[in-house]
């Protein structure tokens, strides 16, 4: 986990430039909002380079970003978000002087906690910074999905002026721990000047149950509100990969 995007976060926005970070933030707001005040003090867990954090902000939060990534962290900061911070820190064990109204955390980082050790460190943290009453929400990779349909290997190509990325992403599943190890290969294409370069990264994905969510949460703190599809508002199915939870503070 140490090593993830140290040279994948430079072409992040890249091959995320199609994503609807608005319309995930949206939905993420409108789960929220019967639990926080108007223009609330919330925390975001994984910021990255602050494609959620933005939406957020223009909707009225002051939101204060965590990410443990240097280069994600300078990219965000580049965009200069109004109402928005950022802390380079892990989000198991960052301490900040102030509670919130709330933390959200999205695009899967609450599955880089592989263990139920760090998944515990992150609630009790979150907790210790949320007032009494505040709410924690998330998305996750939800475990009877991915067991039922199985990773599989993904090829995304980019095109951007004189660069040309490709990145294959294959994954191993690790059924035993509950983990998907994706390993990817990122190929760098300098048009202009006929330069190449290979960057190569491997990153440990966790999927959940929901039991397995309610278990640790009773056990930091908190209680769960509901857990649902991402995005629809459905009820969870084999075919739902991306979990929704909502968490409030005991």
């Amino acid at each position: 986990m140490t090593s993830n995007f140290l040279r994948y976060s430079q072409y992040y926005d890249l091959f995320y430039k199609d994503k609807n970070y608005k319309a995930e933030a949206d939905y993420v707001i409108e789960q929220l909002r019967p639990y926080l005040p108007v223009e609330a003090d919330v925390l975001e867990l994984g910021c990255g380079t602050g494609g959620h954090a933005e939406p957020f902000c223009q909707a009225g939060y002051r939101v204060t970003g965590i990410d443990r990534s240097e280069e994600m962290i300078r990219q965000a900061k580049e965009k200069r978000i109004p109402n928005f911070s950022t802390l380079l820190a892990d989000i198991t064990s960052f301490s900040l002087p102030q509670q919130f109204d709330g933390a959200f955390s999205l695009f899967h980082v609450i599955s880089y906690l592989t263990t139920n050790a760090m998944l515990a460190a992150c609630f009790k943290t979150v907790a210790y910074h949320l007032k009494p009453g505040g709410v924690f929400c998330f998305d996750c990779w939800y475990g009877p999905a991915v067991i039922h349909e199985l990773p599989a290997t993904r090829i995304r190509k980019i095109i951007h002026g004189e660069l040309e990325l490709t990145r294959t992403a294959k994954p191993v599943l690790h059924i035993e721990q509950n983990v998907v190890e994706v390993q990817y290969d990122i190929q760098i294409d300098h048009t202009g000047n006929k330069e190449s370069e290979g960057v190569q990264e491997t990153h440990f994905m966790r999927y959940f149950t929901i039991p397995e969510i309610e278990w640790i949460a009773e056990q930091t703190g908190f209680k769960v509100l509901k857990a649902e599809e991402f995005m629809t508002s459905e009820n969870t199915t084999l075919n739902t990969w991306n979990l929704f939870v909502l968490l409030q503070k005991k």
